[in-house]
């Protein structure tokens, strides 16, 4: 599956007899999502239930054609989920690397706390530098990328479907503090907490 800027000029082909499925959107975050999308896992989305994503598509696809008219709100948030599939699918998450799958748990369970990567080490009983190296060999991010990307998807998540106030979000996600999560936040997307709270896709 490719995931293209449609506002930038792009051209692909297929070396054999190919059909395409996709889906043109837009919207006040799709950029954002690209953005995200790209960093984390480049233009080119493989994973091993292609199907799931392709089913997802064709759902939208089909509302489309039998209903002629959508309700927006509902495609919104359709899109949304699959942005957020795409962006961290739970069967991607866990690494093959039992002690590194290990650690990517102990990151998940413990996103409210302030974690160091001597922390992370030490649950896994190696040292930093081991740590490290095997953490970005298998996910190919460091430690503690991949714990912010864990704490913005998760705050995400939560500015979408709770009315949780942006102090609780940020101590959920493991900020002390309102400015240093929106700085995070902001970093990472491009817009404040509350912009993307009031966005729709």
């Amino acid at each position: 599956m490719a995931f293209l800027d449609c506002h930038h000029p792009h051209c692909y082909r297929a070396l054999k007899t190919t059909d395409y499925i996709w889906l043109h959107f837009d919207g006040a975050n799709a950029e954002a999502f690209y953005r995200e999308i790209l960093h984390v896992h480049g233009p080119l989305l493989r994973f091993d239930n292609m199907e799931y994503f392709q089913k997802q598509i064709q759902i939208n696809l089909d509302q489309l054609k039998t209903v002629g008219r959508i309700d927006e709100v509902i495609m919104s948030r359709r899109i949304h989920d699959l942005l957020c599939s795409i962006l961290y699918p739970a069967h991607q998450m866990e690494s093959s690397h039992p002690v590194i799958a290990a650690a990517q748990q102990y990151l998940n369970d413990h996103l409210a706390d302030p974690l160091s990567v001597s922390q992370l080490a030490g649950f896994v009983h190696l040292s930093e530098s081991q740590c490290n190296r095997l953490f970005r060999l298998y996910t190919g991010q460091s430690p503690h990328e991949y714990l912010i990307n864990l704490r913005m998807n998760r705050a995400k998540i939560l500015l979408k479907e709770t009315q949780n106030s942006i102090t609780e979000i940020a101590a959920e996600v493991g900020y002390g503090y309102d400015t240093s999560f929106s700085a995070a936040f902001r970093s990472r997307t491009g817009m404040s907490p509350r912009q993307f709270r009031k966005m729709p896709i």
